[in-house]
């Protein structure tokens, strides 16, 4: 009587890691055909917009840096107080 129970808990068992594996598996196939289609469109994507567009260097920033107006951060003497609402 034990020795039926207990072999019938081990096959319950054995099913139950059965269909785990199973699942894992089926899940594991969809990772790997999801990843590579999202690989293969993007990959066509690319290849469908043409060639980049080259940025620009930092090299010539320089003298554009040269001619570039400076804000001052702090207000002027001619401009209003900031005043905060209460």
């Amino acid at each position: 009587m034990f020795l039926s129970l207990f072999k019938d808990a081990i096959s319950w068992l054995i099913g139950l890691a059965e269909a785990a594996g199973v699942i894992a598996a089926v899940l594991f196939i969809g990772l790997i055909v999801g990843m590579t289609g999202f690989w293969m469109l993007s990959h066509f994507l690319k290849k469908l917009a043409g060639p980049t567009a080259e940025l620009d260097s930092y090299e010539d920033t320089g003298e554009e840096l040269d001619y570039a107006e400076v804000v001052p951060i702090c207000p002027d003497e001619d401009s209003p107080p900031s005043q905060l609402p209460k």
